[in-house]
């Protein structure tokens, strides 16, 4: 008989996938840790029975909340990932060229240690680069206490329940947005399902859109998330509409990426951001801000 890992992700919707082997799992400070040995994604890491990020197949998210930020912006050089511990962002924060420091702030240490330990594929050494100055804090009170400003800010959080939903709320995203440097500069974070916690989905784009003059979102199909998913970037000035096809184009081919990006080109930057109907009609409800973590409690 075979192991399966099940996720629900809805009261009525789920998806499974098999192990062949639990490599390790234990009780952190903050939540409950483990990893197994699948076929289809190699070593995958879980936090309170969520997927959260595998050996492979990885490139569907990171690329877009990474790489998007990132190649909007014309030179980032100063970087701040909040969360993201198993340095998959990390990584991918560190193969653009501009990039001179990164800062990350992770909340639970043993993410970052198990990660180095069961799945170091996912950080390719990026976690012990000069680049990059690791902290293992509270982000909000990092947030709240830093004086420094960011080309690009990361949230690589989990889902917005629990610990994580306050950096979802209003108040924070408008605390990160006086920590970027100027109106060519980006948060990125993922913005759930459209798909399987619909309303929720709506009230965090909902409550960027009150809080950012630009907001786009991208759509991709995340196999180790089971659904169609949705990251975000942010901003405060109006460049973001400037992004054509031949600029995206252009700044991967300068930075050296057409070969190591598997999802992002010129043109999937903008296609991945076609909203259908069903989307369309879902953003035009009426749903509130998410002032407190009250309006995140929806599904």
């Amino acid at each position: 008989m075979k192991n399966i890992v099940s996720e629900q992700l809805s009261p009525s919707y789920g998806f499974f996938y098999t192990f062949k082997e639990r490599l390790h799992h234990e009780r952190t400070a903050y939540q409950n840790l483990e990893l197994v040995a699948t076929e289809e994604f190699g070593n995958v890491m879980l936090l309170d029975g969520f997927t959260q990020v595998g050996e492979r197949k990885h490139f569907q998210y990171h690329e877009l909340i990474a790489d998007a930020p990132l190649l909007a912006h014309p030179c980032p050089e100063k970087v701040l990932i909040i969360g993201g511990g198993d340095g998959g962002v990390t990584h991918h924060v560190l193969r653009h060229p501009s990039v001179k420091h990164v800062t990350q702030v992770e909340l639970d240490e043993r993410v970052t240690q198990c990660a180095l330990k069961f799945m170091p594929l996912v950080s390719k050494g990026a976690l012990s680069d000069s680049k990059l100055q690791l902290i293992f804090a509270d982000g909000k009170e990092f947030v709240s206490e830093t004086t420094d400003r960011y080309d690009v800010i990361i949230m690589d959080l989990t889902d917005p329940i629990g610990a994580a939903a306050e950096l979802y709320t209003q108040g924070f995203l408008t605390r990160l947005k006086a920590k970027l440097r100027d109106d060519t500069s980006y948060v990125s974070l993922h913005t759930t399902s459209p798909i399987v916690v619909t309303k929720l989905f709506a009230v965090i784009i909902n409550t960027l859109r009150a809080t950012f003059p630009e907001v786009m979102t991208f759509y991709n199909y995340i196999q180790m998330y089971g659904t169609l998913w949705s990251v975000s970037v942010a901003g405060t000035g109006t460049m973001l509409k400037t992004l054509d096809t031949s600029t995206i184009s252009k700044r991967i081919a300068e930075r050296k990426l057409h070969s190591l990006l598997l999802l992002l080109t010129g043109a999937t930057y903008h296609s991945l951001q076609i909203e259908p109907p069903f989307i369309k009609q879902l953003l035009a409800e009426r749903v509130p801000i998410a002032k407190t973590v009250a309006e995140l409690a929806l599904e």
